[in-house]
């Protein structure tokens, strides 16, 4: 896997969202299409200009913002499994001492 680096890119207002944008950078057509766009032999990079030719779909704002929302409900439902996997895992530890030590 090659590293890349590009300059920050801020979401335009209205049109898209952050969440959505940092969904897209990741995706596999992205970086498929930054492996064969970027300029640089030790250190690729890839321009704004490039980042803005790339051509995705572009649901609407709502749509976005639903997937927003989404994401934030997937995200604080995985920071409740791991906050109840971890007290768990304190409370086996606790009763294995309990009965074994």
């Amino acid at each position: 896997m090659q590293v890349l680096t590009f300059c920050p890119c801020k979401a335009e207002e209205g049109i898209s969202t952050k969440t959505f944008i940092g969904y897209l950078l990741k995706t596999k057509e992205f970086v498929n299409y930054a492996d064969k766009n970027a300029s640089g032999a030790n250190l690729p990079e890839l321009s704004p200009k490039m980042i803005k030719r790339f051509e995705a779909v572009r649901p609407p704002l709502d749509l976005q913002k639903q997937f927003d929302e989404f994401v934030g409900r997937v995200n604080s439902e995985k920071q409740r499994t791991v906050n109840s996997s971890k007290k768990s895992e304190a409370l086996f530890l606790s009763l294995v001492q309990e009965a074994f030590g």
